[in-house]
């Protein structure tokens, strides 16, 4: 019988061939597109990887594809579980990862649900990752690609949409992936790659939030104290305009005059206060994290973990605090380790996922744990 695979098409081309590829190996394929993003957009966000014309570029390919297509309008349960909680995040002073959050309660669920309505049998989607199954249980493993493998968005997926989901392109290389779509003279073949976070094409986090906020009318506080940090001191030196606009590491946006370049250390929620220094009081060692995915079985072992999509895993060990919280050691001092971001964990051999959190708190040292 002919196995059946519905296939998550954004408009891009890396979906579009995923779609191809399932089709060539002789699956039944049903392509699918989720709308979930427009309502506080403005014009020229439309060509953003969730806009109109997206959705259009979608709806070409499948017919280019000769396959059926459908939108599902999840604009809804995305501003409800996403939005308000990227909002929320920054507010409290996280750094908060939308994406991580987008696969883990929109995308995966909704693909897999709509799966069950058309009776097929797996779902699919256009990342760079694989999947392995050992002992009864389904990992996620790094692409063929590292440049481009995207294990660090997936890290929270479950068994039950793991052993449903197929990643034909784990074994391909972007470069691959263009040559196929051109070959087959999709439309999409020399679309430019997505960036991180779909809603805020331009980066101004600030802006969006701002905009979000007012259509809502929500207050909030703005104005608060800089303290800097330096030679066991704290001492006041300005004023921001906003936790909300600063992050772990940061430096430009200070606005603060000084003899020698500032970073952000510390955001201070409860006090809305931001605390900056010196570059290298910004490298850390501890943080406690949220337990979400666990695959540990040795929490004593060394494993490599990435705090962010663009950071180089390093060798870390895990020590029990709380139930569902973990402290956490680097081997050795890691830039700008920032809560409200994802820890993902990986095998010493830098390929398999074993586990994956929030990061709650960064700790100067074993004292803080206490507090």
């Amino acid at each position: 019988m002919e196995k059946k695979v519905v296939v998550g098409m954004s408009g891009g081309v890396d979906s579009t061939v995923a779609a191809y590829l399932l089709k060539e190996a002789g699956y039944s394929v049903i392509g699918v597109t989720l709308q979930i993003w427009d309502e506080y957009s403005i014009k020229e966000f439309e060509k953003t990887c969730c806009g109109y014309h997206n959705i259009r570029d979608a709806q070409v390919c499948a017919e280019r594809l000769k396959i059926p297509h459908y939108l599902i309008d999840l604009r809804k349960k995305f501003k409800e579980i996403v939005i308000k909680d990227f909002i929320n995040n920054y507010l409290l002073g996280f750094t908060p990862n939308p994406c991580v959050e987008c696969n883990r309660y929109i995308k995966f669920l909704a693909l897999l649900d709509f799966s069950k309505k058309v009776s097929a049998q797996y779902i699919a989607t256009g990342h760079y990752a694989q999947i392995i199954k050992s002992d009864n249980s389904y990992f996620l493993k790094r692409a063929k690609s590292i440049k481009e493998d995207q294990t660090y968005f997936l890290y929270p997926l479950t068994d039950e949409i793991l052993e449903k989901t197929l990643f034909p392109l784990g074994e391909k290389s972007k470069e691959e992936v263009r040559e196929i779509a051109l070959k087959l003279s999709l439309p999409v073949a020399k679309k430019k790659k997505s960036q991180e976070i779909c809603f805020i094409p331009d980066k101004k986090y600030y802006d969006f939030i701002l905009k979000v906020l007012d259509k809502e009318n929500i207050q909030f506080k703005k104005e608060g104290p800089i303290y800097l940090v330096e030679n066991g001191k704290v001492i006041f030196l300005g004023t921001h305009k906003g936790i909300y606009h600063y992050t772990i590491g940061q430096r430009r946006g200070l606005r603060i005059p000084y003899k020698e370049r500032l970073y952000v250390l510390r955001i201070d929620k409860e006090n809305n206060a931001i605390y900056v220094g010196k570059k290298e009081l910004v490298y850390k060692r501890r943080f406690l994290l949220k337990k979400e995915l666990w695959k540990i079985k040795d929490e004593n072992k060394t494993y490599l973990c990435q705090i962010r999509n663009v950071h180089t895993p390093s060798e870390i060990r895990i020590k029990n605090f709380e139930e569902d919280v973990l402290l956490c050691e680097f081997l050795k001092p890691q830039w700008a380790i920032t809560p409200g971001q994802k820890a993902v964990f990986y095998d010493l051999n830098n390929e398999i996922v074993v586990g994956g959190g929030t990061i709650l708190k960064v700790l100067d040292d074993y004292s803080e744990a206490s507090n």
